[in-house]
């Protein structure tokens, strides 16, 4: 019998009884159900005083350890941490190592009744997450046991809400529920006050957001505000009103939200995917046309918030009047001009 052989007949037996008293859910284990979980699976000593020292609770399982963070936890070979990863893998369900990629998978084309069913999922949901992290208080997940089981409680809240045909999948919703926090993080960064719109502490940030969406951004027709009785000397006065663009956004906002300004440059550059759009290619040479600044210095998210508020005070790309402006769409968006 091979050396390897021995090795794996002398673990012990995964114990069951010994897992009875845990928690059923795995993120309110703290570290010593963790510890008494890898006990029940015959791991080594050291091991279990790594996740000991290292404070590893049921959530960052839930979340997954890297190898450097497995590492720090005295799991050195490759062949200890891959084992450690499908055990892990194995109590939460996680099956990601074996699923097809998203975005390898054509998405559904969606009917006029579908869009609009996906539409209204979506603001339910937006409003359940904002419900569960009014404010400006956003908080980092990673570590937080408190915060992840807000999280937590939020999605089951949303889970009636799933439609896997149209796409909207538990994939999906958590996915859009993370890109609203991280959107509220961000526009609390650049300045914006949930907190000082007075409204309740749940934002209604849906229904804000329908209200602004009645105060498009758009190209102004001098000849509706002509009077039939002026003559032509009234044609200089109106080209000069033509001249002065927009220069505040819906909702009061200083800057354009990231879902909005990706919408804004997919349809400028007409592209299907974010990540069609190359930040030397596209938005650098763009920065250029628009005299930009410090193109180069910024990232790409900054890149396309800048050049989407900028493309929207030269109405460059102008909004219909039924745009939503915090839930944008590419049908409601029109680009004036390009350039070569």
């Amino acid at each position: 019998m091979s050396s390897g052989s021995k090795k794996n007949a002398s673990l012990p037996q995964d114990n069951a009884s010994e897992n009875e008293n845990l928690p059923k859910e795995v993120r309110e284990w703290d570290t010593g159900d963790v510890v008494q979980w890898l006990h029940s699976k015959g791991i080594e000593e050291q091991i279990k005083k790594g996740f000991k020292d290292q404070k590893i609770d049921g959530l960052c399982l839930m979340e997954g350890l890297t190898d450097a963070e497995l590492h720090s936890c005295n799991v050195i070979t490759v062949g200890e941490k891959r084992g450690i990863k499908r055990q892990i893998a194995a109590l939460v369900g996680n099956v990601r190592s074996v699923k097809v990629p998203k975005m390898a998978v054509k998405p559904k084309a969606l009917n006029v009744e579908e869009k609009q069913d996906l539409l209204m999922r979506r603001r339910k949901v937006h409003r359940k997450i904002v419900d569960a992290f009014p404010g400006n208080q956003i908080p980092i997940f990673r570590g937080n046991a408190s915060a992840m089981r807000r999280f937590e409680d939020a999605i089951g809240a949303c889970k009636h809400l799933l439609n896997d045909a149209i796409g909207y999948d538990e994939e999906e919703l958590r996915r859009h529920a993370k890109a609203i926090l991280d959107e509220r993080r961000r526009m609390v960064k650049h300045g914006y006050d949930y907190e000082d719109q007075g409204t309740s502490s749940t934002d209604n940030d849906v229904e804000v957001q329908e209200n602004v969406s009645s105060k498009p951004i758009s190209v102004k027709d001098s000849s509706e505000d002509k009077d039939d009785s002026e003559d032509d000397s009234s044609e200089d006065q109106s080209e000069d009103e033509n001249k002065s663009l927009p220069t505040s956004l819906p909702g009061g906002v200083d800057n354009v939200p990231l879902s909005t300004a990706e919408t804004i440059l997919l349809s400028y550059f007409k592209k299907a995917y974010t990540k069609e759009i190359k930040k030397d290619v596209h938005l650098v040479p763009l920065c250029h046309k628009l005299k930009i600044k410090n193109a180069k210095a910024k990232d790409k998210n900054d890149l396309i918030i800048v050049l989407a508020k900028e493309l929207l005070t030269q109405q460059i790309v102008i909004l219909k009047k039924d745009a939503n402006f915090f839930f944008l769409h590419k049908d409601s968006i029109c680009v004036t001009k390009t350039f070569d």
